[in-house]
């Protein structure tokens, strides 16, 4: 019984060890991007997906009146504008927002 144990916890930390890699990439991946679009998008749009990411946080968490929330909502108007020019969408219209992520196709 003990050998079987041991057998059945060394052949877990093999899968775990093969699979690091692919759940290191997962967790470099932001919330709002579908995992296989994630691990095919280029750096450059990994980039802009990151930055449309953190300036969406500042938009919706600053002031309305502040004008450095208002430059965050600015660039990340621009951000979204080019990621869709790159061929990405955000979601689909029949989706609230809170499900809503980035996918490419």
């Amino acid at each position: 019984m003990i050998a079987h144990r041991s057998s059945a916890y060394a052949a877990c930390l093999m899968m775990l060890t093969l699979a690091a890699p692919g759940r290191a990439q997962a967790e470099n991946r932001i919330p709002n991007v579908t995992p296989a679009a994630w691990t095919s998008a280029s750096a450059p749009d990994r980039a802009l997906l990151r930055q449309e990411g953190a300036l969406n946080e500042k938009c919706r968490d600053g002031s309305g009146d502040d004008p450095a929330t208002q430059r965050a909502c600015s660039a990340r108007d621009q951000a979204v504008q080019t990621l869709k020019a790159r061929g990405w969408h955000f979601g689909t219209p029949d989706q609230i927002e809170a499900d809503k992520q980035w996918t490419h196709p």
